[in-house]
């Protein structure tokens, strides 16, 4: 294992080393990433611009792949700002060492190859796939819509227990193959951060013009719920289905887990724990904390279905889920900071889902009974537009729970047998599958062909 001496020389060198100039960021985009990447056709009439987001290891590839059934490839760019990453010098050596220094000195640098390639994209008038885990370029969307885009944001709704696990358990994957140029590394914060931004984005976007359409979707493509615009691109939005969009993604993401799900959430903890080339990366500390609060996340499940109007003799469980989603509420506010803590009418958006949920499985007369949330930041609203009075906590780890002496740490002999005979279907898959050219030779059309596409990247 690398001592902590050595890791601080491997990062200063790699920082001096590999903090690319404006000069060489535009030959590596000019000569390496338009010729593998850049879409091959375009000049479509009724072009889309499609952004597809969620935190990091939600399923945003596997749904693109969904999504790319209804285009031809040939004349569609997906955008990837994972795929991007692989293209910094020495960036795939230094995160086999457990270093993000490389990616994390050459942030703006992807972020203006992203920006770069989505222009190529327009200036063709090819469709356009936004793969991302942060806040969309709303000018480049602007623009877009502007000469005859039509404009789509479709969520990936997945809870995250599973997208945590999932991060963690895929770069375990890489790391036994030798290469996680495309895998996002497992970094705590900037997930709960993420998972955090997209409610924000998601409740912004119905009051904006900037979409045409807005759908929470599974990772598998499959949409939960629809917002879009009714007749033309100035028309009112029409809700397709009894709920709002911030509703559904809340009822999405806290769906209660199966009980093989949870199961194999587990395993794959377990499995983490044993892992030594997993603790050469990961300070044994932090995968300790990790696993003991994924068991008490998996505890405060129920087994209820939110889709389904509740009978009496689960009127118990109704109340845990609600309570959860409250949990959840105040987890996003406490971990998101500026600029969005004080845009008060989104926070309203977001703070009042449980209210509705517990209405709807309730009536108005559980509100009392419920009583508040235990989170440890339960901000309080005002009679306006609910702006909360006090300042959000630091962000938080994967749950932002009180821990208890309950904690329930099962060791691998525990789980089924089933579970562990077969791979978790909920998670990702490690695959030489992405969406350059570089990476697939004849590119997506020839990928898809081969059925070769169980691979995820985000």
């Amino acid at each position: 294992m690398e001592t902590q001496e050595s890791a601080e020389v491997l990062h200063k060198f790699l920082a001096r080393k590999r903090k690319l100039t404006s000069t060489e960021a535009k030959a590596i985009f000019e000569r390496d990433i338009l010729g593998s990447m850049a879409v091959e056709k375009g000049g479509l009439e009724n072009p889309i611009f499609l952004v597809v987001g969620g935190q990091p290891a939600s399923g945003k590839t596997s749904a693109i792949r969904q999504l790319l059934n209804k285009y031809d490839p040939d004349y569609t760019q997906v955008v990837s700002e994972n795929e991007l990453k692989s293209f910094l010098p020495d960036n795939n050596r230094a995160r086999l060492r457990g270093s993000h220094v490389v990616e994390e000195i050459n942030r703006f640098v992807v972020l203006t190859w992203r920006d770069q390639l989505i222009e190529y994209a327009i200036r063709h008038r090819s469709n356009i796939i936004v793969e991302t885990r942060d806040t969309p370029n709303y000018i480049l969307l602007a623009r877009a819509r502007h000469i005859g885009y039509k404009t789509e944001l479709n969520i990936v709704a997945t809870d995250r227990i599973t997208s945590f696990t999932a991060m963690h358990d895929r770069y375990d994957r890489g790391l036994s193959q030798g290469s996680i140029a495309t895998i996002t590394s497992p970094d705590a914060k900037a997930h709960d951060l993420s998972y955090s931004v997209w409610p924000f984005i998601a409740a912004s976007a119905v009051c904006s013009d900037s979409f045409a359409r807005i759908a929470i979707i599974r990772r598998t493509g499959e949409i939960i719920f629809e917002n879009k615009q009714a007749n033309d691109p100035t028309g009112p939005m029409k809700t397709i289905g009894e709920q709002g969009v911030m509703q559904a993604l809340m009822i999405a993401r806290n769906r209660p887990l199966g009980k093989t799900h949870r199961d194999e959430i587990q395993n794959i903890w377990n499995k983490l724990e044993q892992s030594d080339r997993f603790a050469r990366h990961l300070p044994c500390a932090n995968l300790k904390s990790y696993t003991a609060e994924i068991g008490l996340a998996l505890n405060n499940q129920v087994d209820f279905d939110p889709y389904k109007i509740p009978a009496d003799d689960q009127r118990h469980m109704a109340e845990m889920f609600v309570r959860n989603v409250k949990r959840d509420e105040d987890f996003i506010v406490a971990n998101i900071g500026d600029p969005y803590c004080y845009v008060s009418h989104t926070i309203k958006r977001i703070t009042s889902c449980h209210n509705i949920l517990q209405e709807r499985f309730l009536g108005k007369s559980a509100i009392a009974r419920t009583g508040p949330s235990d989170s440890t930041f339960a901000p309080q609203e005002d009679t306006t537009w609910g702006t909360p009075h006090q300042e959000p906590l630091l962000r938080s780890s994967i749950v932002k729970r009180k821990r208890t002496a309950s904690l329930v740490n099962q060791s691998p002999q525990q789980v089924s047998g089933a579970t562990k005979l077969q791979r978790p279907k909920f998670l990702v898959e490690v695959s030489p599958f992405s969406f350059s050219k570089r990476h697939t030779g004849a590119g997506m059309a020839n990928d898809a062909a081969l059925g070769g596409m169980q691979g995820e990247h985000s």
